[in-house]
């Protein structure tokens, strides 16, 4: 490594390009700055679902819960325990949050992060297949709640164990960066030499593949759960009346919209990441942005959340609405202090 940071990399590669922007001081102080956002207003969002979610709700209250605290759980592990510094198209980083502070294992770390993926889109499927379950009747939906946790069991641990091949084939970390240098990265920033980068994979196919397998098979289960839950809803005539049905319409649709901005926000980055490791693209500063637009994905998701469902987007009014007030009192109270105050010092002098 010193040898070709000595013959090569000192006199090829033109280190001046590199700014701040590409280093991991940025991506960690802008990943740990949006925490103290993030962290809080997840906290918040879990309040309003546990104590702001109606009766009428009560059989998708526990699911939206799930989902949420899998979604607040990868946003803490983004932006304060993990916070992976990515040598895209090398499968290859080094985590600069606090578990690294207290050297917890690297793939210890990148087993943590693959889990909460797999944990949030695992969540939400789950979340879709108890819509469809509930509108549904006919012999294309899940028949029972023992299916059903055998089902989710298999589509957890399919999530869980996504890595299982990258992890069997680690490399020799040396020998797998020297390769990575004279291949695929021969200018990457300094870190690369002056940190604990961690190789997980040469071949990038055992990670790329099964990534776009596992998105394949939960897109199209996920998208099944969807359609036909539309279809029955706005095509086929049910025994529900028509104010529950206009109520379930409405709902479905506000969990699609729910789901649908966050994971936008989600996929712009990851597409980014994907096409960097299949098209050899390498740009530090990018990545490090692409990590911290993958953080937003939560911030988003909860705001959405409060604004698509009127109990928690009237609870959080109220809650402003009495916070301006009551600071309006204050200074009210204050302007009377201070006149009486005033008052009493004329008549005294």
């Amino acid at each position: 490594m010193e040898e070709y940071r000595r013959l090569y990399y000192n006199s090829m590669c033109n280190q001046s390009k590199f700014g701040y922007l590409d280093s991991w001081q940025f991506l960690a102080t802008a990943s740990h700055s949006l925490s103290f956002i993030l962290i809080p207003l997840s906290f918040y969002g879990s309040y309003c679902i546990i104590f702001k979610t109606p009766y009428k709700m009560r059989r998708v209250k526990w699911i939206m819960l799930n989902l949420h605290v899998w979604t607040g759980i990868l946003d803490v592990m983004l932006t304060t325990l993990i916070t992976p510094y990515f040598f895209f198209p090398a499968a290859c980083g080094f985590p600069v949050g606090i578990l690294a502070v207290f050297k917890v294992n690297v793939k210890l770390q990148i087993f943590m992060g693959q889990c909460c993926c797999g944990g949030l889109f695992s969540s939400l499927l789950l979340l879709f297949e108890n819509r469809h379950n509930s509108l549904v009747t006919s012999k294309f939906r899940i028949p029972n709640n023992t299916f059903r946790i055998i089902y989710f069991f298999f589509v957890y641990l399919y999530g869980f164990g996504l890595m299982f091949p990258a992890y069997l084939n680690e490399p020799n970390q040396i020998e797998a960066k020297l390769t990575i240098l004279r291949t695929i990265l021969p200018c990457p920033t300094t870190e690369f030499f002056d940190s604990p980068v961690y190789v997980l994979i040469l071949d990038t196919n055992y990670v790329v593949f099964p990534i776009i397998l596992y998105i394949f098979i939960m897109g199209i289960q996920l998208i099944f759960f969807v359609v036909h839950s539309f279809f029955y809803l706005f095509c086929i005539s049910s025994k529900m009346s028509n104010r529950t049905k206009d109520l379930q319409k409405k709902f479905l649709i506000g969990v699609c919209i729910q789901v649908a901005i966050p994971i936008g926000v989600l996929l712009v980055p990851v597409i980014y990441c994907v096409c960097s490791i299949l098209l050899g693209y390498y740009n530090q500063a990018m990545l490090n942005i692409a990590v911290l637009f993958i953080s937003l994905h939560g911030m988003s998701a909860t705001i959405v959340l409060i604004y698509i469902n009127e109990p928690y987007r009237t609870f959080t009014i109220r809650l402003f609405r009495k916070t301006d007030h009551s600071t309006a009192n204050n200074s009210t109270q204050g302007r009377r202090f201070a006149t009486t105050f005033t008052t009493e010092k004329t008549i005294v002098f």
